[in-house]
């Protein structure tokens, strides 16, 4: 077999591969034995029918296809293998032709060489207190009263900001009426409703009616005619015992207060963890050298944006009109993933991390508990190439650890050890 290369870029290799005639020739006769084993051909017995016969009975180009099956994987792994290349992603064959023997083209995209600076120098600047002060922990209070809040009849009052009005409202464009609500359904926070109509209606009282020109986005207007048929206020039940108890399994006021307190720690632990892992990976990543190919970064936001319009497709939604704006964001995630990934699998191969099997079990098994599929079918879902892609991300999240464990803090100029939470 022979074997040219072509370097287009640091990180791609292309490799023009020539397969001689008589290997084709014998990955053709075991295609054929193949075929001729899913059924009977009149004069031969199961597999062995010769090459032309299968060749008349189920086509050249089937004959072809199940060569190739067979015989690609083993050419092209050969041909990176006398080229000297790895390949990062799948490579992508083109240009078959099978004049006498078999030629294609080989495009190989390279694992990216990371230079790793000084990555245990790495500091963090402040991150999110965890303390939960009294005024959150009120504010959370008001919040729950608010959800149990019920409208009252506000019998003589008239119309204030924090009003609730039933109201028979009528719209006009240039004088005709183009919709309207009865007081059944339209029940309206005086708070929410646009300046002018609000305005409008402020101090009015049951019966009255109101008018107010509302400008529309066009640069149009549309007229506002509200009948107002009751007022409401919003009534916050007590904040006591009783409430606690309605919120949850809380004997007492008390006892509510510190489940809050406790929630609002734990998301500020979450967005502190968060904060923290993103200095870090910003400050490894700014570190870092290397070289993406533009092969491999468009290969990457094409897989990134097949995926999201799968996934909208499923989700009956409509995908983005700026369809080159879309490219260009999912093209800049991407990227900064690349640069994560490399990186931190960098740091893992320089403190020589590496996942036992007892690890990828552990994930196996968190998975299974999600799923209530057990760890062996996984093994199966995901086959040996996926499990590799596993350990990558295990190794990844290690070298996290890692980095989380050994970085330092900046805290009024001292250098403190800063740990992972929860790690």
């Amino acid at each position: 077999m022979q074997v040219q290369v072509e370097l287009p870029d640091a990180g791609e290799a292309t490799l023009k591969v020539e397969v001689e005639e008589t290997e084709v020739r014998v990955a053709k006769e075991k295609a054929a034995r193949l075929l001729s084993q899913k059924r009977i051909i009149p004069g031969f017995r199961r597999g062995k029918a010769p090459l032309n016969v299968v060749e008349r009975t189920f086509g050249v180009a089937a004959v072809r296809s199940e060569t190739l099956d067979n015989l690609l994987p083993e050419v092209v792994r050969r041909a990176m293998d006398q080229a000297g290349v790895e390949a990062f992603e799948n490579p992508e064959v083109a240009d078959l032709n099978w004049d006498g023997g078999l030629s294609l083209t080989v495009k190989v995209l390279k694992r990216p060489e990371v230079r790793l600076g000084d990555y245990r120098q790495i500091s963090l600047g402040s991150v999110v207190t965890t303390t939960v002060s009294e005024e959150e922990i009120e504010q959370a209070l008001e919040r729950l009263r608010e959800s149990r809040a019920e409208l009252a009849p506000a019998e003589g009052e008239k119309v204030q900001g924090d009003s609730f009005v039933f109201l028979d409202l009528e719209i006009f464009r240039e004088g005709k009426l183009v919709a309207e609500e009865s007081a059944d359904n339209a029940l309206a926070d005086v708070a929410m409703m646009t300046t002018e109509l609000r305005e409008a209606i402020l101090g009015a009282e049951e019966g009255d009616e109101r008018e107010a020109t509302v400008p529309e986005s066009d640069g149009g207007f549309k007229v506002c005619r509200a009948r107002i048929r009751s007022v409401k206020r919003k009534e916050l039940p007590p904040l006591d015992d009783e409430l606690a108890r309605q919120m949850g399994p809380y004997g007492s006021l008390q006892e509510l207060r510190a489940s809050l307190e406790n929630t609002i720690k734990r998301k500020r632990e979450f967005m502190r963890r968060e904060e923290r892992e993103r200095q870090v990976l910003d400050a490894l990543v700014a570190l870092a050298e290397m070289h993406i190919s533009p092969g491999l970064l468009e290969r990457r936001t094409a897989d990134a944006l097949e995926n999201l319009l799968g996934k909208l497709r499923q989700e009956r939604r409509n995908p983005p009109d700026d369809r080159e704006e879309l490219r260009r964001r999912l093209r800049a995630d991407e990227e900064l993933k690349l640069r994560r990934d490399l990186s931190l699998e960098a740091v893992a191969a320089a403190e020589k991390m590496e996942v036992s099997a007892a690890e990828l079990e552990m994930q196996l098994q968190a998975w299974a508990k999600e799923t209530g599929k057990p760890p062996e079918w996984w093994r199966g879902k995901l086959g040996e190439e996926h499990l590799k892609d596993l350990r990558q991300m295990i190794l990844r999240d290690k070298a996290l650890v890692f980095l989380l464990e050994h970085v330092g803090m900046e805290d009024g100029g001292e250098r403190i050890a800063a740990g992972r939470e929860g790690a």
